[in-house]
């Protein structure tokens, strides 16, 4: 179309009839064969992160959606392409200091990490990943998960080093922690990569949710429990129906977070209370229910009653319920995860302009090696 054009600067005449490869459109090849593997796999690709050359040699960051339809009896594939160069530079700008960030951090409710890319050691932790571990944070910098036997499973490191290897970020994936003195804990750990003090690391957030999953195998092991371990239960819970996924039982805690009464949601599904903001991820969570009958980690936006945005971590399961054939669904409330991440990209916003507006010279050094580490 013409945003085409206006974007990549080249013509119909240059366009029409030719390859992605004939315009070298592509600035990394392997953009090209994610999209052809998954458009393969599933006739379908959302938000997939491309960097596009413009004709001029630009490179332009943009999120690639795409789907297989017929044109005149030929299969096809439609792309819509997305730019979010002025994103990419804020989370740049966001990754470049930990200055300014420290107090939000070491306030946030989660285990927070930076992981060296180098060696794999500790560079920065958070005060609450000192007390899920129970390590004192001058026990755990400088050395590497390993050294100090975090994964209490092998397998789990193993996979998780696997797919970050793969997809480069990790949203969501279960594995089990072991503490200093022991204890196991159940967690959901996110990894995305950062720069942090001229370094190539990866931010890990951790989310303990030991007493998310004790609460989900209570209710697998007693169907006579369940309605106690769901109204007790600090998580918003809630049990569809299949296939219709209607609201079969919800607790307190989903029907306070989402403003309506209990009366307003049985017998209704998600859709009918226009609960999803996004249809896209209503059709992958449908997708993934068809296939693997269950979703792990899954971020939804949801709408509350009054039309205020609220992001949620879901995790389905099935059970009997009632005797019938059921969706047991955990909903964690990530809002005040995403409000710490915005105030941390406005505290770097103001950090970064104060140090370079200032009057006086301001430099930062490595206090062992002396060497200039940022100067205004």
């Amino acid at each position: 179309n013409e945003i085409f054009y206006r974007r990549t600067g080249f013509t119909p005449q240059e366009t029409i009839g030719r390859t992605a490869a004939d315009l070298n459109i592509y600035a990394d090849d392997s953009d090209r064969k994610k999209l052809v593997a998954a458009i393969t796999a599933h006739g379908r690709v959302d938000n997939l992160e491309v960097r596009v050359r413009y004709k001029d040699g630009t490179i332009s960051h943009q999120l690639f959606s795409a789907r297989i339809f017929e044109w005149d009896g030929e299969k096809c594939v439609l792309v819509v392409a997305k730019v979010i160069d002025d994103l990419k530079k804020t989370q740049q700008l966001l990754c470049e200091r930990e200055e300014s960030y420290l107090t939000i951090l070491n306030t946030a409710p989660y285990g927070i990490v930076i992981l060296r890319r180098s060696d794999a050691t500790y560079a920065l932790v958070n005060d609450a990943f000192c007390a899920s571990t129970g390590y004192a944070r001058t026990e755990v910098l400088g050395r590497t998960p390993d050294e100090l036997g975090i994964y209490a499973d092998p397998a789990q490191r193993r996979t998780m080093y696997e797919r970050l290897k793969q997809d480069k970020r990790i949203f969501g994936l279960e594995v089990d922690f072991k503490t200093k003195s022991g204890k196991i804990y159940e967690c959901l750990i996110s990894v995305s990569p950062i720069v942090h003090m001229g370094e190539d690391c990866f931010l890990t957030v951790t989310i303990n949710i030991s007493k998310q999953k004790k609460a989900q195998q209570e209710l697998e092991r007693s169907e006579e429990s369940y309605r106690t371990i769901i109204e007790s239960a600090p998580y918003a819970i809630n049990i569809l129906s299949i296939p219709d996924l209607t609201y079969v039982a919800v607790n307190d805690t989903f029907c306070k977070n989402l403003g309506y009464s209990r009366s307003e949601i049985i017998g209704r599904n998600g859709l009918e209370l226009g609960l999803f903001k996004d249809p896209g991820q209503v059709e992958e969570l449908v997708a993934r229910l068809r296939s693997d009958h269950r979703v792990d980690g899954m971020e939804l936006a949801c709408m509350t009653k009054n039309g205020e945005l609220m992001e949620t971590l879901c995790t389905i399961t099935p059970v009997r319920y009632m005797g019938k054939r059921c969706y047991l669904s955990f909903n964690m409330n990530l809002t005040p995860l995403k409000t710490a991440q915005s105030a941390l990209r406005e505290s770097e916003a103001r950090f970064r302009t104060i140090f370079q507006t200032a009057a006086d010279a301001i430099f930062v050094t490595d206090s062992e090696t002396g060497r200039f580490l940022d100067v205004n």
